[in-house]
């Protein structure tokens, strides 16, 4: 499979040179695999489902998020839109260099920046209608809340409760917006959440 798609990736002239592609995991709808590639990282994801249209969303809303320059940092930038690998939808993504988000994390610092930052985000696409997905209604993902309340003791359940109430504030301030609304993030979990040492 990984000669396949290292073919696939020089023969479509994505990339010039393709010195590795290692599966990293996979996703609820995707396998992900880490590229080394004209000397770069970068991560393709090879979606299980045929559905064009889902990927089309994720890559509208990528692209919406990177237009600013306050969320571009905290997202992968689009190396290659839709391309098809065995007929499967697939997208490369920039490389984010860190690690996952571990017990090791938790504090309050780092729960409400991320809780922050995603009410930030959720604010800025309260007035977005994607092409592909117009009538999904924007939500607040509390899911990455219970990895801490879970690992955490009676003091960071406390931090947790403080995040949890900011977060239903922006949620209702949103919400009031008579506009068309959309998901932003329905598995926010501390896989999909990267710590590096620059932010």
């Amino acid at each position: 499979m990984n000669e396949g798609i290292v073919a696939k990736l020089k023969d479509d002239g994505i990339f010039k040179s393709v010195s590795f592609v290692r599966p990293i995991d996979k996703g609820i709808d995707s396998k992900n695999y880490l590229i080394l590639a004209d000397k770069k990282r970068y991560i393709l994801k090879i979606y299980s489902s045929e559905n064009v249209e889902e990927v089309k969303y994720e890559l509208e809303i990528l692209h919406k998020l990177c237009s600013d320059n306050k969320f571009k940092k905290y997202f992968p930038t689009v190396k290659e839109g839709i391309f098809y690998i065995n007929k499967k939808p697939s997208i490369i993504l920039e490389y984010f260099q860190g690690r996952t988000l571990s017990t090791k994390d938790i504090n309050l610092s780092t729960v409400g920046r991320i809780a922050t930052i995603q009410a930030q985000m959720h604010r800025f696409m309260s007035d977005y209608a994607p092409v592909h997905k117009k009538f999904r209604f924007l939500i607040f993902d509390f899911t990455f809340i219970n990895f801490f309340q879970n690992k955490g003791g009676t003091l960071v359940n406390n931090i947790v409760k403080k995040e949890i109430y900011f977060l239903e504030q922006e949620s209702k301030r949103v919400k009031n917006f008579n506009l068309r609304k959309t998901i932003i993030h329905e598995d926010l979990n501390e896989d999909n959440i990267i710590i590096n040492n620059k932010d």
